[in-house]
């Protein structure tokens, strides 16, 4: 029987880059395996896809809960955005919890969510939701929303972001889409 850590290696051979980062990520959250344990095993073998499952695991992060939010931290770092904290907690001045968020620029107080098909169907959570966003942004926090509609016209989220940490006071370049970043992600 193949564990978590040969599995992914074999994968390499088969999945796009993005998937396979998503795949990592993904075997992470569900506790199967770490980031550490699968790149300690892709370094110490030589089968084929090894040098791509090092290469996607460079971009594998704890703390990534879902394959949209790994998606989407993608799209921002391959456009040349700085990379957000995957699901950290987020506090006032005070020390008061405000929200754990899906990817978050603290230096910026910008937050991107990722919003399923859970956050749009179930009325507790839209209230949920809504009560979240007012207080983050009573604290001087953005609120990016990205949902599957958003994910339909991808080259507008790094833009999207890039606003929100520009009027934040982000002083970096804009994103860039190249061919590259097209053919992964359009």
């Amino acid at each position: 029987m193949l564990g978590p850590d040969r599995t992914f290696v074999d994968c390499a051979t088969q999945l796009g880059f993005v998937d396979l980062v998503i795949a990592a990520d993904w075997l992470t959250h569900l506790r199967v395996t770490t980031v550490e344990q699968l790149v300690s095993y892709a370094d110490a073998r030589h089968l084929d896809g090894v040098k791509r499952a090092r290469r996607a695991l460079s971009f594998a992060r704890k703390g990534a809960e879902s394959p949209k939010e790994t998606l989407i931290r993608l799209m921002l770092v391959f456009a040349r955005l700085p990379e957000p904290e995957c699901n950290k907690r987020i506090f006032d001045p005070n020390g008061r919890f405000l929200a754990r968020g899906d990817l978050i620029y603290f230096g910026w107080k910008v937050l991107v969510e990722y919003d399923g098909w859970q956050h749009e169907r179930n009325a507790k959570q839209r209230q949920r939701d809504r009560e979240r966003r007012e207080q983050l942004e009573a604290k001087g926090w953005r609120v990016i929303v990205i949902t599957s509609e958003d994910l339909k016209r991808k080259k507008e989220i790094p833009w999207r972001v890039y606003d929100a940490l520009r009027d934040h006071g982000y002083e970096g370049a804009p994103p860039h889409t190249n061919a590259m970043w097209s053919k992964w992600f359009c």
